[in-house]
C-alpha cells in the first residue's frame, strides 16, 4: 500500500461494496418492509449469485499478490509493512469465502453450511483486525501520514461498532445504512490517502509538518463524510425510483386488506418496529 494504486484498490472497492449496500437495503426495505432484516452480504435480487463476495475474494487475492510480490528485495522479504497488508487482505478473503458459504445450503438442503450471524462475526473481525494493524502501522512516519491513518482508524472503529449492533439489531435499515456510510467514506479516504502521501501526477500536495497543511486535511476529511451522506442519499433515491418503476408499486402493505395495511404503516413508525 505504499503506493496511489496501493490505495486506490482497497479504496474503490470499499466503495462499490458500500454503493452496493445502499441499493440493495433500499429496494429490500420498500418492496418488503415487514420481513427486511440486514444481512452482512447481499446477493442479487431472487438469486444465490453473490457478486459482492466474488469481489473480496477477487481483490484480496490481487492485493495480497501485490502486496508479496513488492515486499522482497534481493530475494528476501524485507517490506514488513506489506505483511501487516497482506494480513488484512487475508481476513477480508475470508469475509468472502463466509459470505459464501453462509447462503449455500448442506446436502440435505434444510439449513446453512454455517450457523447464523457467521457473516457478520467473520466480517467484524475483519475489521477489527484492520483497525488494529492501522494503529500500530505508524511507528517512526511523519505527522502528516500518522494524522490521515488515525482518521482512517477511526472510522473502522466506528464502522466496528456499528456493524456489532446491527448483528443484534438485524431488522433495523438505519444501521445497514450507517454501515453503507461509513464504508464509503473509509473507502473514499483510502484514495484521499493515497493522492495525499503518493500524488503519481506530481508533487506531494501538503506538508508533513506544517500545521495549517494538516488543519486543511482534517477539513477535507470532515467534507468526505458529507461526500458520503449526499454518495448515499444519491444511491438511495435511484433505487427507490427502481423500486417504484421496474419492481411495481405493490408491496406487502398493498396486498393486505386495507385495514390491516394501515395498521402496518402505523407500526412502521413506532421505534420498537424500526429498531
Amino acid at each position: 500500500m505504499g503506493t496511489f494504486a496501493g490505495h486506490f484498490l482497497p479504496g474503490i472497492s470499499f466503495c462499490t461494496i458500500a454503493i452496493w449496500w445502499l441499493f440493495s437495503i433500499t429496494v429490500r426495505y420498500q418492496s418488503r418492509p415487514r420481513s427486511f432484516r440486514n444481512r452482512a452480504s447481499y446477493c442479487w435480487f431472487q438469486s444465490n449469485a453473490a457478486p459482492e463476495s466474488w469481489i473480496k475474494i477477487a481483490v484480496c487475492t490481487l492485493g495480497f499478490l501485490g502486496e508479496l510480490y513488492t515486499a522482497f528485495n534481493g530475494g528476501r522479504f524485507v517490506n514488513f509493512g506489506n505483511l501487516q497488508h497482506m494480513t488484512m487482505y487475508t481476513f477480508f478473503f475470508l469475509s468472502g469465502v463466509t459470505d459464501l458459504l453462509c447462503i449455500r445450503k448442506s446436502p440435505q438442503g434444510l439449513t446453512p453450511l454455517l450457523p447464523p450471524g457467521s457473516d457478520y462475526f467473520v466480517l467484524m473481525t475483519a475489521a477489527v483486525v484492520e483497525w488494529l494493524l492501522f494503529k500500530f502501522h505508524l511507528h517512526g512516519r511523519n505527522p502528516l501520514d500518522v494524522m490521515v491513518h488515525t482518521l482512517l482508524g477511526h472510522t473502522i472503529l466506528a464502522a466496528v461498532v456499528v456493524v456489532a449492533a446491527e448483528c443484534h439489531f438485524r431488522r433495523s435499515a438505519l444501521l445497514g445504512y450507517i454501515r453503507s456510510i461509513l464504508v464509503l467514506l473509509q473507502g473514499l479516504w483510502f484514495i484521499s490517502v493515497g493522492y495525499i502521501l503518493h500524488n503519481p501526477w506530481g508533487p506531494l500536495p501538503f506538508s508533513a509538518d506544517k500545521h495549517e497543511d494538516h488543519m486543511i486535511v482534517t477539513c477535507i476529511f470532515a467534507w468526505h463524510i458529507l461526500g458520503s451522506i449526499l454518495i448515499a442519499v444519491a444511491v438511495t433515491a435511484a433505487a427507490s425510483s427502481c423500486v417504484t418503476r421496474y419492481i411495481g408499486r405493490e408491496t406487502e402493505y398493498s396486498k393486505c386488506p386495507s385495514d390491516q395495511g394501515n395498521l402496518l404503516r402505523e407500526n412502521q413508525d413506532d421505534d420498537d418496529y424500526t429498531v
